[in-house]
């Protein structure tokens, strides 16, 4: 494991993309969410059998801390 700064060229994004591939699948649980970096891997998801996103409700202040099973 490795902490990721996500500034300049420590970025979370950079990360994910290389294991973008066709038919592969991806789970990700997020506090927050960037539209731009959404908009830079949708290529990459588009491409994938499976991609799972969890965030925590919209005005949480407690983020995923607070998200219950369904």
């Amino acid at each position: 494991m490795r902490l990721v700064r996500n500034a300049g060229t420590d970025r979370t994004i950079d990360l994910l993309k290389p294991g973008l591939m066709p038919g592969g699948q991806i789970d990700l649980a997020t506090g927050e969410l960037s539209l731009f970096a959404f908009e830079e891997l949708r290529p990459g998801l588009s491409r994938l059998a499976r991609a799972r996103l969890l965030l925590p409700p919209a005005g949480d202040p407690h983020g995923l801390t607070n998200v219950r099973s369904l």
